[in-house]
């Protein structure tokens, strides 16, 4: 089953970005370490990730998933959500291909809104797909599996 992971060292914000995707099926990490055992053990579709992560910063971890992805030849979707939303770090990570910038605190439904436009790119079936514009898989192969929709009140 394909999921988003959620790295962030502050349970607080794992449990509102938790909240913002639901019903999307979601799992914590709180550290890179946390975070790199799952990447390798269950390929999530997209990855949330803060940069100001104890010990090894999200930048670090961010380029250890594109060295991975360059070797699988596959494109993780990467999404920043941090308090570090400096000039800097936005050009840090658009050079290492984020696929979005989030700054906190963000708004759920376009954070929502960002994995939704993401997951038909990344979920289960895309290994070995050529890659495509910006990295990403190229047309064909079997259909991706399409992530829950909220439900409408």
């Amino acid at each position: 089953m394909s999921f988003v992971l959620v790295v962030d060292d502050v349970r607080v914000n794992r449990l509102m970005l938790l909240k913002a995707l639901a019903p999307i099926p979601a799992v914590e990490a709180e550290d890179a370490a946390q975070a790199l055992d799952l990447f390798f053990t269950r390929r999530p579709a997209v990855v949330l990730l803060d940069i100001g992560l104890p010990e090894v910063d999200g930048i670090t971890l961010l380029r250890v998933i594109r060295q991975q992805d360059r070797r699988a030849g596959v494109h993780t979707p990467v999404v920043v959500v941090s308090g570090e939303g400096t000039r800097q770090h936005v050009m840090t990570t658009a050079r290492l291909g984020v696929d979005g910038f989030f700054v906190k605190p963000v708004e759920p439904g376009d954070l929502a809104q960002r994995v939704r436009e993401l997951w038909p790119r990344s979920a289960e079936g895309t290994e070995g797909r050529e890659a495509g514009p910006e990295g990403v898989g190229a047309e064909g192969g079997s259909e991706a599996e399409e992530p829950p929709k909220e439900a409408e009140n």
